[in-house]
């Protein structure tokens, strides 16, 4: 009886379509491990298409499902994400899941599954009309943990906040919790190329970085195109003028977040102006694709590396190369410290031995120590905020942190994340307070650890290939291998 009506929901559907060969239709079955007698909302997202909401009188262990029809551009793997709330304004998604639609061919019907499963937040977080996920007053519970409705701006003041409290050119900016991953993630798109993952066509995001000021970021693609997205109550809008490079574009955005740096294929490097997109200046001095850069803290210097094993330290004012080191090997990994000096820059280059290069590429006498990190290769680097703790992601799947410094040597203190299972970890970062590290795990997705305990994770569309937090911790953006695919949490 239940495949009947099934069936019988996919004729009315397609009915109601009036035939129309450019849009396929996704029905989305939807079930809840425990009873949910209180949802009143339920949302559905296909991939990059707009979430659509449905009304709903609780949900149980019996399918309700809800259809969805989607455009011609969406084709091939396609991520569905299921959400239910209270009700109507309800800041808090109480439970989720994820499931994978595969549109072949247009004006075809797919189904999926998903069995939505609750989220450990959401009995401190207060829901629709004040009420929390168990019933009770939000005044019963104590607010500090709990993150911000959507779209809301933490407006505590900065000496309410010891410790949590980074000063930008626009003022104090309050740290905040991070997002958690498996109940605030959406997919995007970066463009809409021709996309065919099985055959590697398709939209590379190499690098994504956030504005020091954290209402823009840049997503950096293969193609060569770098887009600029603002943040508007949690949603990432395309900003008119893209950049264009020659391809395989890595980006990084000064301190003062006037200038973006684009590095690329056969070496070229750019200055650009964020406000008009203008040039101002071509860095010349590397021949060969660029695969990493960074600034210092005060905005002073650029640092690059590219595929011919080449480190190149840049004046920004003076538009000038002052110096150029080599490596053992080409660089897999490329961290710039956030803290930096007028005579000190550390710079850490991950290679395929696993090894870690540490150079002071600032200092007068260049100096360069070399610890092993792994067995494996060394995938992914990051700095804490203080630029003690350097982590360093691997082949293997297992994020390790080292403490120390370049004249000290480095010790190996904890491993963060060991997650064989969940591939390589191609991309690092840490929080704003250096408490949490967000990694990109290949064939699998965002895992967000606290110390080395794991918080919560979220399956991308396509394995995420660069991460970054936003600069108050309380959003992550992650590249995907496929498809211009990006992934925004808040």
């Amino acid at each position: 009886m239940q495949e009947v009506k099934r069936l019988l929901f996919a004729v009315s559907l397609l009915l109601a379509c009036k035939g129309d060969p450019t849009l396929s239709l996704v029905i989305v079955h939807v079930n809840s491990a425990e009873p949910l007698p209180d949802v009143r909302q339920v949302s559905i997202t296909v991939g990059t298409h707009g979430e659509r909401t449905f009304d709903v009188m609780g949900l149980s262990d019996v399918d309700v499902q809800f259809g969805v029809y989607v455009p011609r551009a969406l084709m091939g793997q396609q991520l569905v994400t299921a959400r239910a709330r209270m009700g109507a304004g309800a800041s808090c998604v109480l439970y989720r899941d994820n499931a994978t639609a595969n549109l072949r061919k247009l004006g075809e019907v797919v189904q999926v599954f998903v069995t939505l499963m609750k989220g450990p937040r959401c009995d401190e977080i207060a829901g629709d009309g004040g009420m929390g996920a168990d019933g009770g007053s939000a005044a019963d519970r104590p607010s500090s943990d709990a993150p911000p409705t959507d779209g809301a701006r933490d407006t505590t003041a900065a000496t309410d906040r010891p410790g949590d409290t980074r000063v930008t050119n626009d003022g104090p900016l309050v740290l905040g919790p991070p997002p958690d991953l498996a109940f605030t993630c959406k997919e995007y798109r970066h463009d809409q190329d021709p996309c065919d993952p099985r055959n590697n066509i398709g939209t590379l995001i190499r690098t994504v970085a956030f504005t020091r000021a954290g209402d823009m970021f840049a997503t950096g693609g293969d193609n060569g195109y770098v887009k600029l997205w603002k943040v508007v109550d949690g949603v990432p809008t395309e900003q008119p003028a893209p950049f264009n490079a020659l391809g395989d574009a890595y980006v990084a955005f000064s301190p003062d977040g006037t200038l973006i740096a684009i590095g690329s294929r056969r070496g070229q490097l750019e200055l650009r102006k964020v406000s008009d997109r203008s040039p101002v200046a071509s860095l010349v001095g590397h021949a060969d694709s660029i695969y990493g850069l960074g600034f210092s803290s005060d905005g002073s210097y650029l640092v690059t590396a590219d595929s011919a094993k080449q480190v190149i330290l840049w004046s920004v004012a003076g538009r000038s190369l002052m110096r150029r080191t080599m490596v053992p090997m080409t660089p897999q990994a490329f961290a710039v410290s956030p803290v930096s000096t007028t005579t000190s820059l550390p710079v850490a280059i991950g290679q395929n031995d696993g090894s870690v290069v540490m150079m002071d590429i600032l200092a007068s006498t260049l100096p360069v120590i070399t610890f092993v990190a792994s067995t494996t290769t060394a995938e992914s680097a990051a700095f804490s905020p203080d630029g003690t703790t350097l982590a360093v992601g691997t082949y293997g799947g297992i994020v390790t942190t080292w403490k120390g410094s370049i004249k000290d040597g480095f010790t190996k203190s904890a491993d963060v994340i060991v997650s064989p299972a969940k591939g390589s970890a191609y991309a690092l970062d840490f929080s704003p307070d250096g408490k949490h590290i967000v990694a990109g795990m290949f064939n699998f997705g965002l895992v967000l650890a606290e110390g080395t305990t794991l918080k919560s994770d979220y399956r991308t569309m396509y394995s995420p290939m660069s991460v970054s937090f936003s600069p108050n911790g309380r959003a992550i953006v992650a590249g995907q291998r496929h498809c211009g695919g990006f992934t925004y949490c808040e």
